[in-house]
């Protein structure tokens, strides 16, 4: 093999290697961004549930 060749070669494996972490930080990022959503979506069931029961107190006071 040619120092050429081998340059070549170490050159690709280390644009493989970029194209990797790339994707793996993309994949990260991803489920990060899903828990966030998932989290956002459980604070806004919470409150919607405060809500109503707010809601709810409030008519049995008011009598209706």
């Amino acid at each position: 093999m040619s120092e050429q060749t081998i340059v070549s070669f170490l050159d690709m494996a280390g644009s493989g290697l970029a194209v990797l972490f790339a994707y793996i930080a993309v994949k990260e990022m991803s489920a990060a961004l899903r828990e966030c959503r998932e989290s956002q979506l459980a604070i806004l069931e919470r409150l919607l549930g405060m809500l109503s029961e707010t809601s709810i107190r409030e008519r049995e006071v008011d009598g209706h």
